[in-house]
């Protein structure tokens, strides 16, 4: 009895090695220029968002306060926030500033766009492994600090 050839896709390629799974998407060409585009554009949302922040806080905060959980505020249009980036925009940089890093959180934006700018390219355009070294001292440090400085 004879075996079965695996079928070709015209050009003489075998289809059998081609995935459909995770490992397929993992190994497409495409998937870090995604990823990439996705962290770059979720920097630049994050630099609106933060900067916007810094001339907004007190207007944003105070309809924070009035509620306990600030995620619920998301949905609820009777609250008008005057971050440049509307509800989510004060959300996300009231969490980031109010709640975890303070003015350190604008690291995150150049992590997230050296991070994508690099998977873009295909090639380290800037040193990510000392960006994040310096970035996670930074955290670490700057925080506290301030906070020492400050109150």
């Amino acid at each position: 009895m004879a075996k079965a050839k695996p079928k070709t896709a015209g050009n003489g390629k075998s289809k059998k090695g081609k995935g459909h799974g995770l490992k397929a998407l993992l190994n497409d060409e495409r998937t870090p220029k995604v990823l990439g585009l996705f962290m770059v554009l979720l920097a630049l949302f994050l630099l609106v968002a933060f900067g916007s922040h810094l001339f907004t806080w007190k207007a944003d905060q105070s309809e924070f306060t009035v509620i306990n959980r600030p995620w619920g505020v998301l949905f609820d249009n009777s609250i008008q926030a005057d971050n440049a980036l509307g509800r989510l925009g004060a959300i996300i940089s009231h969490q980031f500033f109010y709640s975890w890093f303070g003015i350190s959180s604008f690291l995150f934006v150049a992590v997230l766009f050296t991070s994508g700018f690099n998977l873009i390219f295909h090639k380290p355009v800037f040193p990510i492994a000392r960006i994040l070294r310096h970035t996670f001292f930074v955290l670490l440090w700057l925080p506290p600090l301030l906070s020492f400085l400050l109150y």
